[in-house]
């Protein structure tokens, strides 16, 4: 008697072949040849027993040696790999893999598939070991690659020959030297200025002439002089007076500090009534400050007005004299 846990059930097979079903055989696969190890047996730390076969009855004194993962890179198991791509220029080894390291923090930034978020490379180290002759390299080779250095300062004449060998005149900027820088500059806003529409044409304007408020404030205050509300209205006018954007120029042009200078000096009428003022008067050419008054003669932002000037009656009683329109004080 069978019992019921050695009862086998019918597999697919049998049981489409009951139906009158058969189902094509399945080939067998022929077992590959199982290649043998080069290592058929362990061999003891002694060596194998036998006559002939090299076994030691002591064991040699070995020696440790420790060694680094640059003195044995096949040997050390734990090299670490560098986290950036080798795109870029080479720049030297990489001290924890030893491969080379490459250097693009721009290409780094604008791949996404790269987590670095900051382009920017703060080179430091002792005097003379190397810094402006790595930085020299890095923007020598990354020419090849499309990319262009701005040297905004060169103090000690380290990347002068550079320039030169590539065939650009640097700029040269100093006292007695004809070089000049224009702060007054549009760059890039300036461009297509003809082609802008309004609404763009505020926008810009609106841009270019705070940023030289700024600056000119920053110039003024560094000499000790006031730079008002006041003040501020009247180097705004005269700015874009000098441009033309006053009087609807397609073509706007780039002023400079004498222009502007010269205009606050001596104001033409569209200054006055641009800043709503009924007269103007000369800024007295006398600094606050003695100690810098011989330093920094005339300085004070000239063509201040006032709205409500009187004849200083005083000089009438001269017979060569000329009435002269003095205000009590400045407008404010």
């Amino acid at each position: 008697m069978i019992g019921r846990g050695s009862r086998r059930g019918r597999d697919v097979a049998v049981l489409l072949d009951d139906f009158g079903h058969r189902l094509p055989p399945q080939p067998s696969a022929n077992a590959a040849p199982r290649e043998r190890g080069p290592f058929t047996q362990l061999v003891p730390g002694r060596g194998i027993r036998g006559r002939g076969r090299g076994r030691a009855a002591a064991l040699a004194p070995l020696s440790v040696w420790r060694m680094t993962s640059e003195q044995t890179p096949v040997v050390w198991p734990l090299i670490a790999t560098s986290g950036l791509p080798p795109t870029g220029a080479q720049m030297g080894l990489d001290l924890l893999s030893g491969g080379a390291f490459y250097c693009d923090p721009v290409g780094w930034v604008t791949d996404d598939d790269i987590p670095v978020t900051n382009p920017n490379v703060v080179v430091f180290g002792k005097p003379g070991r190397g810094k402006s002759a790595t930085v020299k390299a890095f923007a020598l080779r990354m020419l090849a690659y499309g990319y262009r250095t701005l040297v905004l300062g060169d103090t000690k004449d380290e990347y002068e020959p550079l320039c030169r060998a590539l065939g650009v005149e640097p700029f040269v900027i100093g006292h007695g030297l004809p070089a000049r820088v224009n702060p007054l500059a549009f760059g890039p806003l300036g461009y297509g200025w003809k082609r802008l529409d309004a609404a763009e044409a505020r926008r810009r304007e609106a841009l270019v002439f705070a940023r030289w408020l700024v600056l000119l404030r920053g110039l003024v205050a560094s000499q000790a002089v006031p730079f008002g509300p006041v003040e501020e209205t009247a180097v705004g006018e005269a700015l874009r007076l000098l441009t033309g954007y006053r009087s609807g120029a397609t073509r706007l042009t780039e002023p400079t500090i004498p222009q502007l200078w010269q205009a606050l000096d001596e104001p033409p009428p569209e200054l006055v009534s641009g800043c709503r003022y009924a007269d103007r008067r000369p800024l007295p050419r006398r600094h606050p400050d003695p100690a810098r008054r011989a330093r920094f003669p005339g300085q004070g932002l000239p063509g201040r007005a006032v709205r409500r000037p009187h004849v200083d009656r005083r000089r009438l009683a001269r017979p060569d004299s000329v009435p002269v329109a003095v205000p009590p004080r400045a407008a404010r």
